[in-house]
């Protein structure tokens, strides 16, 4: 049997997360050649689910807030209520841990629309590979937004939030603050990963990618902004 000792030894799961922040085109380089996944989105997912379940008191109690005072509770409603505060922080729980999967597949599908314009043909499953590699720093915004929640009121929970819309005075409403509730730091390096893990992996340009996706985040985030400012 012949051994090719030049063959290159692929990366760890633990040495992809870390070089996901300090060496992505490195990891990324490995994704083209080994797109594997599971692993590192089971650790998202969990990860998730756990600081959903740290703060779950809190998302329960403010979610009983806003139901009350968006129904106004009537004599006979109290079974309602804990009915829909139920279903509520479960939905919301299930969300935390599901949401980075449907993130990963609606950027895969961006970058896929991508690079038919751009870059040499590239499957589906690598750039969902890139996307979920690129969502790790995600998880940092996560960890902050788990200490800020325990640290806030739970009426005040909708002021929770690691973007820009920390600069605004709390209850801030209109299109400015709107828009920079989009303006995240964590989330806009995710985006900038995943434009550079699009073009590695499919010998496509970065800008090309980068072009592409931060014009798409900038239009759904004014759309978001106006209408958060339509419905205020």
């Amino acid at each position: 049997m012949n051994v090719d000792l030049e063959a290159p030894v692929g990366m760890s799961f633990f040495q992809r997360i870390i070089g996901t922040f300090l060496s992505p085109r490195a990891v990324f380089e490995d994704i083209a050649t080994r797109p594997t996944w599971l692993p590192v989105l089971i650790f998202i997912c969990i990860s998730n689910l756990v600081f959903s379940l740290l703060t779950i008191s809190k998302t329960k109690e403010f979610i009983q807030i806003a139901m009350q005072a968006q129904m106004q509770t009537a004599p006979g409603s109290a079974d309602f209520m804990a009915i829909a505060v139920k279903t509520a922080t479960i939905s919301a729980v299930a969300g935390a841990a599901l949401s980075a999967v449907i993130f990963c597949l609606f950027a895969a599908g961006l970058l896929k629309l991508c690079n038919m314009f751009s870059g040499e043909p590239t499957p589906y499953r690598q750039f969902f590979a890139v996307s979920v590699y690129a969502y790790l720093p995600m998880l940092i915004a996560s960890v902050l937004v788990c200490i800020l929640i325990s640290l806030t009121p739970a009426a005040n929970l909708d002021e929770v939030s690691t973007s820009l819309y920390l600069l605004f005075p709390p209850g801030t409403k209109g299109f400015a603050a709107g828009l920079a509730r989009q303006i995240d730091p964590f989330y806009l390096w995710t985006v900038l990963l995943i434009s550079m893990g699009g073009a590695v992996i499919s010998r496509g340009k970065v800008k090309t990618y980068a072009m592409f996706m931060f014009g798409l985040w900038a239009i759904l985030a004014v759309a978001s902004a106006f209408l958060t400012q339509m419905g205020g």
